[in-house]
């Protein structure tokens, strides 16, 4: 959106104490169907965990001794990290831990905004989730949790549902919360599967080509 590049890289210019910026994704699905319910709630839940987590400075947050990790789809940072692993499955977590451990913070600030489509099917929304969520468990390889501990989990993810049932509006949008919890836990199960019990890391073709989010 119209500011979006000043906004995410005014916390850079500003405060030598960040390393990271990330800004504000928003979903363009209506939420006229379960999907586009979803992909509304899933981002708007990951501002509200940022704004709740991040300490408030100025027209943006900043981490500090918790934080949540940037967003792949906008985020600038400092040149400072020397190389990202090429079989990475979660890009934006790995340079938001990397970030963190070089001893600089991670700034939210809301103003910078981009608009995301998300998939518009629950196979799509699978291999998506899969992929990017089942990452953190990857990262462990890479021993990158040493100032923070992981931060996306089924357990952590828990104590937020209260923020589903509060969301919804109305009854249709309550009863697609209620359906959000067996679609979530069968994410986890199946990162449980492919990353714990398979081991399995990034594809020789790479990563899968959502087809409903372009």
């Amino acid at each position: 959106s119209k500011g979006s590049v000043k906004n995410l890289l005014n916390p850079l210019l500003t405060n030598e104490k960040v390393g990271g910026v990330t800004g504000r994704p928003f979903a363009i699905n209506k939420k006229d169907s379960f999907m586009g319910y979803v992909g509304n709630l899933l981002s708007d839940s990951a501002h509200h965990k940022r704004t709740h987590t991040m300490k408030k400075f100025k027209s943006y947050y900043v981490s500090d001794k918790t934080f949540f990790p940037m967003s792949g789809y906008i985020l600038a940072m400092r040149n400072v990290i020397k190389e990202i692993p090429t079989d990475v499955l979660s890009d934006d977590a790995y340079m938001s831990y990397a970030i963190r451990n070089l001893g600089y913070e991670i700034a939210y600030t809301p103003n910078a905004k981009v608009a995301v489509k998300y998939p518009t099917n629950v196979n799509d929304y699978l291999k998506q989730k899969v992929r990017s969520l089942g990452g953190y468990i990857q990262l462990e390889k890479y021993d990158i949790f040493k100032k923070d501990k992981q931060s996306r989990s089924f357990w952590i993810e828990l104590p937020y549902a209260f923020f589903v049932f509060k969301y919804a509006k109305n009854f249709r949008e309550f009863i697609w919360s209620l359906m959000l919890f067996p679609l979530r836990l069968y994410t986890w199960i199946q990162i449980f599967i492919e990353r714990r019990l398979l081991k399995k890391g990034m594809p020789k073709t790479g990563w899968a080509r959502i087809e409903s989010t372009k």
